[in-house]
C-alpha cells in the first residue's frame, strides 16, 4: 500500500521515494500530541488521522531514539520515532514545484513580444501596467 504523506502541500509518497519514512499519527498517548501534529498538517479538508500518516522529512533528528537492539546486533539502523515526538519541520524541498508548461511559456513570450513592441511602437503605457502586474 503507498503511503503519502497528510502534511499540507507535500507531495511525498513511498512509491516515489523509498528512503522515507512514514510514521502514523500517535493513538494511545495524550490527546494534546495528537491534536499537535493534526495542526502540524495545516490541512483545508477532512483527513483521517487514524490511517494517514506523516513523512520523516517533517522530523527533527531529536525526534528519533537510538535504536540500540540493531546497534548491538551490527544491524543496520531503524529510525525510530520517541513517543513524544512532533512534527517540526516545514520542508519546501518536499513542496513540488510548480511546473511550467510549453503553453504558459509560449503566452508568456507573447505577451513579453507585445509589450516590448509597443514600446518601440511608442503606443501608451497600458501595457506596462499589465506587465507589470502580471510578473511583479
Amino acid at each position: 500500500m503507498v503511503a503519502i504523506c497528510a502534511a499540507a502541500l507535500c507531495k511525498n509518497s513511498s512509491k516515489k521515494n523509498s528512503d522515507i519514512i512514514f510514521h502514523s499519527f500517535p493513538r494511545n498517548q495524550s490527546k494534546e500530541l495528537r491534536q499537535k501534529w493534526i495542526h502540524f498538517c495545516k490541512r483545508k479538508d477532512i483527513f483521517n488521522p487514524t490511517t494517514s500518516k506523516i513523512c520523516s522529512e517533517h522530523f527533527a533528528p531529536e525526534a528519533y531514539q537510538r535504536d540500540l537492539q540493531n546497534e548491538l546486533l551490527g544491524l543496520p539502523q531503524r529510525k525510530i520515532l520517541s513517543e513524544t515526538a512532533c512534527p517540526s519541520i516545514f520542508n519546501p524541498r518536499c513542496i513540488e514545484e510548480k511546473k511550467v508548461t510549453s503553453r504558459n511559456y509560449r503566452r508568456h513570450l507573447k505577451e513579453r513580444q507585445n509589450f516590448l513592441n509597443s514600446i518601440l511602437k511608442g503606443n501608451d503605457n497600458k501595457g506596462l501596467w499589465k506587465y507589470n502586474a502580471i510578473y511583479s
